[in-house]
């Protein structure tokens, strides 16, 4: 928050010094030079250093909430295949295999 703080700082300084110097004629002295700007950039920049080198506090991982219990998945599908039977089980029922014609004779 406090590095936030800085760089609107050093925002609203910029944009001070450049209407300034945007009515300054050009035989007079610069509001600001290369250098101010230089300076307060390296401010900036070792404060963000400091702050890249802070550790982040752990936050502990929260357990994931499943959407449905897998014992109501399970339930579906048992349901779903007793309640229509496939092609090849009706099909196996119906119809003597070869094996069985043989054994009949």
């Amino acid at each position: 928050e406090k590095f936030s703080v800085d760089i609107k700082e050093v925002e609203e300084w910029f944009a001070n010094v450049t209407a300034v110097q945007a009515e300054r004629k050009l035989h007079e002295d610069p509001a600001f030079t290369s250098r101010e700007v230089s300076e307060k950039i390296a401010s900036l920049a070792t404060k963000l250093r400091v702050l890249l080198k802070k550790k982040l506090p752990s936050t502990p991982t929260p357990s994931p909430s499943p959407t449905e219990s897998p014992s109501e998945t399970e339930g579906d599908s048992t349901q779903k295949s007793e309640e229509s039977p496939s092609a090849d089980t009706v099909d196996n029922e119906a119809t003597p295999s070869a094996s069985d014609e043989h054994d009949e004779l």
